[in-house]
């Protein structure tokens, strides 16, 4: 097989990848929205809708990833190799770099000094031009420079095949908190760490789930039974009494809708407690108490367990990994 340049630097090719090396071989799956680089050995996504650094490492951090940075030429090859391919208009991406600790000290996402791993500064980097350069960037030549933290630009998420140690087959997940069930045919988790309606969702989206949305008494029966059988040993504030779900209202019809866009009565299951909802502290996000009945929750301040759904018949990809 010929190798396919995918782009020149002058008139001198720089990068030539090869078919083999941008694949998901078989067994080699961790999420259906990563791919497997075999030269590299380690999974990869691409995240095209900028944000700064901070959420950059957060949102890989939430996939059960990091921020990519390069190990070794061979990786910052293949996989800048892999962006011209598939995203050939970014020239700019964020990596998993920063002196966010001490001024001028460089560190990966794993605490390890610059020093001792691999780089490709620019010459004349680092050079904290604006005083306020504490984060690294890099183009598509591979080529390393410091930046502000806040500037919004793509970046990359990565996998390594050796930190991948275990698989939740039934859920088809590498999150091992979901639990299988069988009678709605869906996975659950319980989160104990309380946060708000916005950053909930955020985090099950993020784990490939959405807010749990019952469908059914028995469902919401399901959730309540998830609800007061795990443990709630979070010691900060937060509500108690309720957890976050998958449903708003929707100012445009005036109706609380599901995260699918159903309406609640749609969805089959629309059972509120009582005087709910009222309408108290703009309360435009979806709760249930513990006995399994709704209750409005604001979107912003007011922190709460939640439970993630996840539909694994939705789910792409195997049930097994290498």
């Amino acid at each position: 097989m010929t190798p396919k340049t995918c782009y020149t630097r002058g008139s001198k090719s720089i990068i030539r990848c090869k078919r083999f090396c941008d694949g998901q071989p078989e067994l080699k799956f961790f999420r259906s929205d990563y791919v497997y680089l075999n030269c590299a050995n380690s999974f990869y996504k691409v995240h095209t809708k900028a944000k700064t650094w901070w959420n950059a490492k957060e949102k890989c951090d939430l996939e059960g990833a990091k921020l990519f940075y390069p190990d070794n030429n061979i990786e910052l090859d293949e996989v800048i190799c892999h962006i011209n391919k598939t995203n050939p208009n970014i020239d700019l991406i964020h990596i998993g770099i920063s002196a966010t600790q001490t001024k001028g000290v460089f560190l990966t996402v794993d605490g390890v000094p610059i020093r001792d791993v691999f780089s490709n500064w620019m010459a004349g980097e680092p050079n904290d031009a604006t005083a306020e350069d504490d984060c690294v960037v890099m183009n598509k030549l591979g080529i390393y420079q410091d930046s502000k933290c806040n500037t919004w630009l793509p970046y990359i998420c990565k996998k390594t095949m050796q930190s991948f140690r275990e698989w939740n087959a039934e859920c088809k997940s590498p999150f091992l908190g979901y639990k299988f069930n069988k009678e709605m045919n869906k996975c659950y988790k319980f989160h104990t760490q309380p946060k708000s309606w916005r950053d909930a969702e955020k985090i099950c989206e993020a784990e490939q789930a959405y807010l749990a949305i019952p469908n059914s008494k028995q469902e919401a029966d399901h959730l309540s039974k998830i609800t007061n059988d795990n443990p709630k040993n979070y010691d900060g504030y937060y509500l108690s009494g309720a957890v976050h779900l998958g449903y708003r209202f929707d100012e445009t019809i005036e109706d609380w809708v599901t995260l699918k866009g159903e309406t609640l009565e749609q969805a089959g299951y629309s059972v509120w407690n009582y005087y709910q909802p009222d309408g108290g502290e703009k309360e435009y996000c979806g709760g249930m108490f513990y006995n399994g009945e709704f209750n409005d929750i604001s979107c912003e301040t007011q922190d709460c367990y939640f439970i993630c759904e996840r539909d694994i018949d939705e789910i792409g990809g195997k049930t097994g990994k290498n």
